[in-house]
């Protein structure tokens, strides 16, 4: 059998390459309809926040149809059901984040947080949290038996955990008062944060292969988040364009596409 000169290997790369359906694109044509519904739907929302909370919580269309695939028990439910594995599967094998943190089923943004402030006490030891969502600062404290601070960090935002856990003070507690400390750190984040995924002996739904809350609601909205976050780091141009995140983007896409044919 001849051998194919390093020049023709070269040029298959190339085509093989430009074969590759760019879902990029077509994830943002399937978003456009659905950006100009919501607009339409909430019209008295100025940000995409706020009208993507909306999506979320309230009844509506979108919303609506997505909780109608989960429960369905024919073919087309188990179709959308196995997309959304997929699309688990997809981002567990990508590196696109949002904030620093992975885009993911098992990190999803439930809402609100309304705690401000945490205490967790060990050792005669005590570390503290607060958040004040009107100026945005944070502080950690850890206190001992007499309530008097002996390692503090401030904040003049609700910081990302690797600048908690990079901080020179911090990097000077024993592992014990580090433990301590990031527990109420997590407490105060003003937002929620969860997995979709649960454990064997809970209830669940299956997607795929992998099993998800049976909360068929929840899901809904850590869906319409994922998509929302996707939009997010595309057009912010926080991705890299490679074949993972192509992946991503084709079964987000196929997810999407199913959905704003509800909206017509």
């Amino acid at each position: 059998m001849p051998r194919l000169s390093s020049e023709i290997v070269s040029y298959l790369d190339k085509w093989c390459d430009s074969a590759d359906i760019d879902y990029f694109s077509a994830f943002v044509k399937a978003y456009i309809p659905f950006n100009a519904w919501m607009n339409h739907f909430f019209p008295s929302l100025t940000k995409d926040r706020d009208k993507i909370n909306g999506v979320k919580t309230s009844a509506n269309t979108f919303r609506d149809k997505i909780i109608k695939l989960l429960k369905l028990r024919d073919q087309q439910g188990e179709n959308f059901r196995v997309l959304i594995g997929n699309l688990h599967d997809a981002l567990e094998h990508s590196t696109i984040s949002k904030s620093g943190e992975s885009v993911s089923f098992a990190n999803i943004v439930f809402g609100k947080n309304r705690q401000d402030t945490a205490n967790v006490s060990r050792y005669g030891i005590r570390c503290h949290a607060h958040y004040d969502a009107t100026t945005t600062h944070t502080i950690l404290e850890v206190l001992n038996r007499s309530g008097n601070a002996i390692a503090t960090l401030n904040f003049n935002s609700y910081p990302e955990e690797k600048d908690v856990i990079t901080h020179n003070v911090y990097l000077q507690l024993s592992f014990d008062k580090r433990t301590m400390l990031l527990d109420v750190y997590r407490q105060v984040n003003p937002v929620l944060i969860g997995s979709l995924l649960v454990d064997d002996e809970d209830e669940n739904i299956m997607c795929g292969t992998f099993k998800m809350t049976s909360d068929v609601e929840q899901l809904a909205a850590g869906l319409i988040e994922i998509l929302y976050s996707l939009r997010n780091a595309l057009f912010h141009g926080l991705i890299d364009p490679n074949k993972d995140a192509n992946r991503v983007y084709e079964v987000a896409y196929q997810i999407l596409h199913t959905l704003i044919k509800a909206l017509a």
